[in-house]
């Protein structure tokens, strides 16, 4: 009899193939991502998601967008602003069409600052010892993910060598380096890439049909005129 082969299920899908990271209410979006949103050229558009994930993980979002047709994603990380929810903006540079989508990811090493900032004011020498420890994991692991941190990492670990090194752990210097270079685990993208076209400048105040002059009369027992649009 076959062996029969077992199909591994790869990241960002659990044993069971649960995904870990929700991305969902993305804006803007017309008819479900059906038509594009329309903006006017050189305007910021404002994108919004929730995410979010079980348990205490910190998690991170991204906002990825390019014009219509082209190859490589420009990245902005997003802002919580509260209740799951972030945003971050995109410039409009020229008239046409243009995608975006927003991913998500949990960062473990920001989880552990997290953690380890309330583990400080504890004061339990070996247990912090440990954690000490974690950290210098985390940034051997992001050294040797990306080339650009290598000095940062190498600084880094110099000083947690120090007397000092339970303090340092927490500094902003710390915070900052994880929060630049985020090792990404169980990344999940938006389940479609939705579109905004930017149209030209002229196209912002010249529809004057989206406004009924008849509607615009001040009683509502007769049809308006142009002058009550004045008002």
């Amino acid at each position: 009899m076959k062996k029969k082969e077992l199909v591994s299920i790869k990241k960002p899908f659990d044993k069971i193939g649960r995904s870990r990271v929700i991305i969902e209410n993305v804006t803007p979006i017309v008819e479900g991502g059906l038509y594009p949103a329309k903006r006017i050229a050189s305007e910021w558009v404002p994108v919004q998601a929730d995410v979010f994930t079980d348990g205490h993980d910190e998690v991170r979002a991204v906002l990825m967008y390019r014009k219509k047709g082209g190859r490589k994603w420009n990245e902005i990380t997003m802002k919580a602003i509260g209740n799951d929810r972030y945003e971050a903006f995109f410039q409009l540079e020229d008239m046409g069409y243009y995608e975006f989508t927003v991913r998500g990811f949990i960062d473990h090493p920001l989880s552990w600052l997290h953690s380890y900032k309330k583990r400080l004011t504890e004061q339990d020498a070996k247990e912090l010892e440990v954690q000490v420890q974690i950290l210098e994991n985390f940034l051997f692991e992001i050294s040797r993910r990306n080339a650009k941190a290598k000095t940062a990492c190498k600084k880094a670990l110099a000083s947690l060598v120090t007397p000092e090194r339970l303090q340092i752990a927490a500094s902003s210097e710390i915070e900052e380096l994880l929060h630049h270079f985020p090792i990404e685990d169980h990344a999940t993208s938006f389940d479609k890439v939705l579109e905004v076209v930017a149209h030209r400048k002229r196209a912002g105040f010249s529809s004057w049909y989206s406004f009924f002059p008849r509607s615009a009369a001040p009683d509502g027992k007769e049809h308006g005129t142009f002058k009550d649009c004045e008002a």
